[in-house]
């Protein structure tokens, strides 16, 4: 029995990620997972569009992709049950996107090494995702600034002496 997740990570509309406190209702719902049928569905419907090239691929960043290009607004990404929520409030249909190779679905994750951490944030999965400040989408046209504003974003780099 593992204990709800207490915050959610979003990809907004615009492509920027939110860590938001989930609602009572939300919390139940977390534990949502869709039905095999429904998932061998949408993974088809992304490689159809092009936003996955195999059915083994991750699927996450490829609807993550496929969500905002299809212009359907806010995705939440974690925890699982919240995303999968959303996806069977809608119909595949409307994920109708050609595919944008130039996109990179980023969701980071932080270490968490305090039990207290997990405890304020419900589980140590909620705490790694929510430290790590939440998904986003980057545009991969130039690689070299793809990496350096990847960098930057993850706090790997910074302005002053780098």
């Amino acid at each position: 029995n593992r204990a709800p997740a207490k915050f959610k990570a979003v990809l907004m509309a615009a492509g920027e990620g939110r860590i938001m406190p989930m609602s009572a209702d939300e919390i139940e719902d977390s534990f949502y997972s869709l039905e095999p049928s429904l998932m061998r569905s949408l993974v088809h419907r992304l490689c159809e569009l092009g936003f996955m090239l195999r059915e083994d691929d991750r699927w996450l960043p490829a609807l993550a992709k496929a969500w905002f290009c299809s212009g359907l607004g806010d995705l939440p990404v974690s925890p699982a049950g919240l995303l999968c929520q959303q996806v069977k409030s809608i119909s595949l249909g409307d994920l109708d996107a050609e595919a944008a190779h130039t996109l990179a679905f980023i969701l980071p994750m932080k270490k968490v090494s305090s039990a207290q951490q997990a405890t304020f944030y419900g589980n140590t999965n909620c705490a790694s995702v929510s430290k790590g400040g939440g998904s986003f989408l980057l545009n991969s046209t130039d690689s070299l600034d793809f990496a350096t504003t990847l960098l930057r974003r993850l706090s790997f780099l910074d302005s002053d002496l780098n």
